[in-house]
């Protein structure tokens, strides 16, 4: 009786192992269980409310398209995102970051890459320094002065490019002050 279970128990596993879709299923499921965490679920979460945050932050460009005033939360983002889930979450999260960028303005344009640069240059410099105010402004500004330069080598105008800078570092101080429980 007991053998019989066993050598039935054994058709079922060879079975199952001859098709090869099977093992593959088998197999991606248990890597994404591996894989999936409550800290991966809440930085996926994270990054889902910063980018709709961000499209609704920037809506005012429908309603008055040349003003110079930089209000969003993709920097914000990135640092947060930095801070607490490591810069493979903050990458993604500046990747997508083009999708609010794009509706935002109605049209891409190729500054966009600039602050996608800058935004993965900051996440880089904040994961080496690791997290403290002092370290997230750093880190704010040397994305800032990226974004002037490359905005200034499109063409831009300076004074313009000036005053959307200024106004996304103010921004930014605001709201890490603000957010400084968090981190």
């Amino acid at each position: 009786m007991l053998r019989e279970r066993y050598n039935q128990l054994i058709d079922l596993i060879f079975n199952f192992l001859e098709s090869r879709i099977r093992v593959f299923l088998l197999f991606i499921m248990l890597l994404l269980l591996a894989l999936l965490s409550a800290k991966l679920v809440l930085g996926i979460a994270a990054i889902a409310l910063l980018l709709a945050g961000d499209a609704v932050i920037e809506s005012y460009r429908f309603f008055i398209p040349r003003i110079p005033v930089d209000i969003e939360l993709l920097t914000f983002g990135t640092i947060f995102l930095t801070a607490h889930y490591g810069t493979t979450l903050a990458y993604l999260f500046i990747a997508l970051g083009i999708i609010p960028m794009t509706l935002t303005r109605g049209h891409f344009h190729p500054s966009f890459l600039v602050r996608m640069l800058s935004l993965a240059v900051a996440s880089s410099v904040l994961a080496a320094t690791g997290y403290s105010f002092a370290a997230a402004m750093l880190a704010i500004l040397l994305a800032l002065a990226m974004q002037l330069l490359g905005y200034l080598a499109f063409g831009g105008s300076i004074a313009r490019s000036i005053i959307s800078r200024a106004t996304n570092l103010a921004w930014n101080y605001l709201l890490l002050s603000l957010a400084s429980p968090l981190f």
